[in-house]
């Protein structure tokens, strides 16, 4: 338990970052962003249920680059 943490950097070309854990969404950048920044959420599980998560990443521009880095609960 604790929180999640993702760092990331979408460089000049915006993109989307959307994570979800047991389908629900968790953290977001709410849109296509540029530049980096860190997103948090509360990593909570009850017995049984599952240990990791989903990051959804959205690229529509041409040209773009990204990389994210998602932390295990602190």
């Amino acid at each position: 338990a604790g929180l999640v943490r993702i760092t990331y950097d979408m460089y000049s070309i915006p993109d989307r970052l959307d994570c979800f854990y047991k389908g629900v969404l968790v953290a977001s950048t709410g849109g296509l962003v540029s530049g980096s920044a860190t997103l948090q959420w509360a990593y909570n599980p009850q017995p049984g249920d599952p240990s990791w998560c989903l990051v959804v990443m959205s690229a529509p521009n041409s040209g773009t680059a990204w990389v994210y880095t998602l932390n295990c609960p602190t």
